[in-house]
């Protein structure tokens, strides 16, 4: 009998038994699964309330309602934004690309040297809401904006509309650009993966503005930059600058009013004192999850001596840090009105720039509130953002309707005529023993204080707003009718006012209180208007026939 050949390949006809161990195997194993779900589940309970995503910097999904539409993907999506363990499985998951990879895991945060981190901009299109130190776009206006694909054209041309619109309407205007981190600190960045364009967004826009337009915009870079050299303005984890930074901004804030109001220089003051206060991490540093490696020290001001903090809303409270809308009043404040619209970076902000106005409004908004403004009636709006949301400047959507139409009693707009009114000449006299009888002044042009000469601009749509005062203060009489009248370049040009504006502080200053309504005020077109310099006159008529007085003023018509 031959013996059978065993294949040594086969497969045994039969599975083998199983170990003794597998039953109590596969009971840890099923235990561990369902305790697993168990514990992501019972987290619910802790989380279900859950409205932010912190290491995502974003809104959690809204729990759906029943029956409505897509209720399952809703649900599908507010479950994963709160089960249980996701926070530190997103944080293990940053922790190994930061550390291990040396990548940011975060598609908006750049990782510097020296645990420097940035915004990153080029994904600021992407970023909508979540964008540090930006506004929601819902926020900024109806209107749809693209911050990569919106050009300098359109935000110069959305500057313009801005200022344009409050010149109007007698208010100034002051564009306050605060740059992003890696503008004053680009030595900290690692090499780009895309050359950044030169120049820059802000140096075009800037290059774009016209000359009247470019007076009412601020560009703190070079006030950083300077600062920068003695103290560290910037956090290093934030995209914001600290209390250092906030301060210069602040400075050269008030300064520039100062200038546009006609008021003297401020005092050079060195920075004020620093003291140090808790680690903090930014809120880039949020972002990335890891506090490791990640964190500073917050270094507050020190009040200079002497400083005062009188600003305080309705309640008798300083001011409230992050609210959407506050109004501060400080009654002894040197200046009066002022409407601030901002975003995050005004923030550092808040303690220093209300105590050197009366009242001010604050609103963390790009639209303004158009109806809130003809109640408050400021004399300057400010206009501050950080330079990334540029881009949200070239939406004036809320202006629509609005630039064209007048306050109430606003005059309508009036066109330059050639020549001088019937009557009039340039050498009349309005003098008598050496002592000028008429008296009159420019004020406002532009809604700014008139320089002695100020810049404007001559081109279809353009208008130019003109307030003043003018009267025979000796004989406390007022003018029957009046023309302001431009002389230069061989060429005579007039407009008539509108009279009887209220002014009880002329009444005031001169002690005459028949002079209560000696002001006068008009809206010119600029269309038609050739450039050069032009002397302003003030051309009236009196009981005792027609006079002549120059305001000493001047414009530039570019």
């Amino acid at each position: 009998m031959t013996a059978t050949r065993l294949d040594p390949l086969a497969l045994p006809s039969v599975p083998p038994a199983a170990a003794n161990t597998q039953p109590w195997r596969d009971r840890i194993l099923l235990v561990g699964f369902v305790a697993a779900l168990a514990c992501s589940g019972l987290a619910l309970v802790s989380t279900a309330s859950r409205t932010a995503m912190p290491h995502e910097n974003r809104l959690a999904t809204a729990w759906p309602r029943l029956g409505v539409t897509g209720f399952t993907s809703g649900l599908e999506r507010a479950l994963a934004d709160r089960f249980g363990g996701r926070d530190a499985l997103v944080g293990l998951h940053h922790h190994i690309k930061v550390r291990v990879f040396k990548v940011s895991p975060v598609p908006t945060v750049m990782l510097g040297r020296d645990g420097w981190l940035y915004f990153d901009d080029r994904t600021a299109a992407h970023a909508g809401a979540n964008a540090p130190g930006a506004l929601p776009l819902a926020q900024a206006s109806a209107a749809t904006v693209d911050p990569i694909h919106t050009t300098p054209q359109q935000i110069v041309a959305g500057i313009a509309a801005r200022r344009q619109y409050l010149a109007d309407r007698g208010i100034g205007y002051l564009l306050v650009v605060v740059p992003d981190k890696q503008t004053v600190y680009p030595e900290h960045l690692r090499a780009p993966k895309n050359g950044r364009v030169t120049p820059s967004r802000l140096d075009q826009v800037l290059d774009g503005l016209g000359t009247a337009d470019r007076t009412h915009v601020l560009d703190l870079r070079p006030a950083l930059l300077a600062a920068k050299q003695s103290r560290q303005v910037y956090y290093r984890t934030d995209s914001h600058w600290n209390g250092s930074g906030g301060w210069v901004g602040y400075r050269a804030t008030v300064a520039a009013i100062h200038r546009q109001m006609g008021l003297p220089d401020l005092q050079v003051l060195p920075l004020p004192d620093t003291q140090a206060a808790a680690e903090v991490h930014g809120d880039l540093a949020r972002m990335l999850g890891i506090q490791r490696g990640f964190t500073e020290p917050s270094h507050v001001l020190m009040a200079a001596p002497g400083a005062t903090a009188c600003a305080k809303n309705p309640a008798g409270a300083p001011p409230e840090w992050g609210a959407a809308k506050q109004t501060l009043a400080c009654p002894t404040a040197p200046l009066g009105k002022v409407a601030v619209y901002h975003d995050s970076m005004g923030l550092e902000l808040l303690p220093l720039l209300p105590n050197d106005w009366q009242e001010s409004v604050w609103a963390s908004q790009r639209a303004w509130d158009l109806p809130a403004l003809d109640r408050q009636a400021p004399a300057m709006l400010i206009d501050l953002v950080v330079e990334r949301s540029l881009p949200l400047l070239a939406d004036v959507s809320f202006l629509k309707g609005a630039a064209a139409s007048a306050l109430p009693g606003l005059p309508p707009a009036q066109s330059w005529q050639p020549g001088t009114p019937a009557g009039f000449d340039f050498t009349t006299d309005n003098t008598s023993a050496g002592t000028p009888t008429l008296a009159c002044t420019v004020d406002l042009v532009g809604g700014a204080p008139a320089a002695n000469t100020t810049l404007v601009e001559s081109g279809p749509g353009q208008t130019l707003h003109i307030e003043g005062w003018a009267a025979k203060v000796a004989a406390t009489q007022l003018p029957g009718a009046a023309w302001l009248a431009l002389r230069g370049g061989g060429h005579n040009f007039f407009v008539p006012v509108e009279l009887r504006r209220a002014r009880p502080d002329v009444a005031a200053a001169l002690s005459r209180p028949a002079l209560a309504t000696a002001g006068y005020r008009v809206t010119a077109q600029m269309d038609k208007l050739p450039a050069g310099r032009y002397d302003i006159f003030f051309l009236s008529t009196w009981a005792t026939g027609p006079a002549s007085c120059s305001t000493g003023k001047a414009l530039q018509v570019g």
